[in-house]
């Protein structure tokens, strides 16, 4: 089975849920948060799990991300 590709909306709780989803097969493709400083730190945290993490700061750009699920966690 091919890993689902994930985007996560929301760097702070999403960050959290992101890393669950990756302990279990997920794939972690992309990360939008405005806030630097924690869209940095959540994709650090992920690139632990061995997760290549594509950053964004504006929702119009992340959406367009090749993306089977979102966690909206904003």
């Amino acid at each position: 089975m091919e890993n689902i590709k994930v985007g996560v909306f929301g760097a702070g709780r999403g960050c959290a849920i992101a890393l669950n989803f990756a302990k279990i097969g997920a794939k972690i493709v992309a990360i939008c948060d405005n806030h630097k400083v924690r869209r940095d730190e959540a994709i650090k945290r992920l690139e632990l799990l061995n997760q290549t993490v594509t950053p964004y700061d504006n929702f119009d750009d992340f959406i367009k991300e090749d993306m089977d699920a979102i966690i909206i966690a904003n």
